[in-house]
């Protein structure tokens, strides 16, 4: 599965200086934004023009070899007029480039005015700095979809800023890394460093699966679990985060719930019947399921493909986490879903199977609702899978707390990817979980699907 991940096994002892050298170039490159706009914008110029040059020659060979010759050259030339536009007249991509960041911004602030609005109707922390990020994201938003090309030096400014920002959190952890990690006893201290923009990472799920999906319908005999550690003869990490891709409806965004030894904790919107807003807000409930059964569900019933980050963590932090998994268990009442209403000869408001009984059904789960607290209410952009894993494992040194970030499964990947692959960290495992027949039910599908197109 390197395809996907391409870890390198110097990753432990390179990373503190790979960290420092990205550091820098992302420093003099947010200096010299903030400083002249101008020079900044004509080597993001030469920059793109020579990136679709590279892109245009790479398509044009990988076309070639498969007997494309026609869509090989139009590719090639389409790229080309592309790259020569973006050299000598750059101004062609300003005016879209203002307006598709006037709608981000538009977003983003109606996402935290969602947020916000929340925040006050809970009594949730973050009130007002949900609201001003919003105003401020709506008012920009607005004045750069209004005039984009006069806005554009403020998005310079901004640009450089962030980029001056994330420098400082990747020079942090230089330091720690090279100096402090001999020092420091545990990892409690969690460090704060500035997230990648959401449309980066909210996607992600629905690109991995569709990766997988084609290596797997290559690939027929693969499956089962592909397990890489960078603790070898260690047994499986007591603690696990699941990363769940699924190819289907909402499931595309992916979910994120966790395995402390042999039980899985998942928080979402199991119960159907309070579901608003297609399931993005809902009453908050929790399903308890032992580890092996949930697994088979979700990768034979579910057909999702799940990727496991195995966390290494000291009897200090197991403490911690146990901790935490208690502060919910006080906030718990049991729930019973539909099929144990009709097992127990209870009305049911609709009819038809739903997930939730499912799941219970098929794995023995424990559903239970949030009675108090901030995860009373589901909410897929706040109080979602991401924060609730993140308050329970987060405090025992999984050190991603990132600021002014929407948590979705996408960053939540990104991060413990990154994690993994830069060596040295809690994070000491991937494994990758897939039904062992997925390939070949994929392939009986396109089967079924392209004979159905014949006339």
């Amino acid at each position: 599965m390197r395809q996907f991940f391409h870890p390198k096994k110097w990753a432990s002892a390179a990373g503190p200086w790979l960290e420092l050298l990205q550091a820098v170039l992302f420093l003099a490159f947010g200096i010299l934004t903030l400083a002249d706009g101008s020079l900044a914008f004509q080597f993001l110029q030469i920059a793109a023009a020579g990136a679709l040059s590279i892109a245009g020659i790479a398509r044009f060979l990988q076309l070639l070899p498969e007997g494309k010759p026609l869509p090989a050259i139009l590719s090639l030339a389409g790229f080309g007029l592309l790259a020569v536009l973006a050299a000598v007249y750059p101004a062609i991509f300003t005016l879209p480039a203002g307006i598709v960041f006037g709608l981000w911004f538009l977003l983003s602030g109606l996402a935290r005015g969602a947020i916000a609005a929340q925040c006050w109707v809970e009594n949730l922390p973050g009130k007002f700095r949900n609201s001003f990020a919003s105003l401020l994201s709506l008012v920009f938003g607005v004045l750069l979809i209004a005039d984009p090309s006069m806005q554009l030096p403020t998005v310079f400014s901004l640009a450089g800023l962030y980029l001056i920002l994330y420098a400082a959190s990747l020079l942090v952890d230089f330091v720690s890394n090279l100096f402090l990690s001999n020092q420091l006893g545990d990892r409690v201290k969690r460090k704060v460093r500035i997230a990648l923009p959401m449309f980066v990472t909210a996607f992600l799920p629905s690109r991995l699966i569709d990766e997988f999906n084609q290596y797997f319908l290559t690939h027929q005999d693969k499956g089962g679990v592909l397990r890489e550690t960078q603790e070898p003869g260690e047994g499986k990490p007591a603690l696990e985060v699941f990363i769940h891709l699924s190819d289907q409806g909402f499931g595309r965004m992916g979910h994120v719930d966790i395995r402390l030894d042999d039980t899985v904790y998942s928080y979402g919107c199991y119960d159907h019947h309070s579901h608003r807003f297609f399931g993005m807000v809902s009453d908050g409930t929790v399903a308890v399921a032992p580890a092996g059964p949930y697994l088979r569900h979700c990768l034979s019933f579910e057909r999702k493909v799940l990727v496991g980050f195995g966390l290494h963590i000291t009897h200090r932090e197991r403490e911690i986490v146990e901790a935490k998994l208690r502060e919910l268990s006080q906030v718990l009442v049991p729930w019973q879903s539909d099929w144990e209403k009709k097992q127990a000869g209870l009305t049911v408001k609709r009819k038809g199977p739903d997930p939730a009984s499912r799941l219970v059904k098929a794995t023995g789960a424990k559903i239970f609702k949030v009675k108090s607290g901030p995860f009373r209410k589901y909410f897929a952009i706040n109080t979602n899978c991401v924060q609730l894993a993140d308050t329970i494992i987060g405090p025992a040194g999984l050190d991603i707390l990132r600021v002014n970030a929407i948590a979705t499964p996408g960053s939540y990947f990104s991060m413990l990817n990154e994690m993994f692959e830069r060596g040295g960290t809690i994070v000491t495992e991937r494994t990758i979980y897939a039904d062992k027949k997925r390939g070949r039910t994929l392939a009986k599908k396109l089967r079924k699907k392209n004979f159905d197109k014949l006339p």
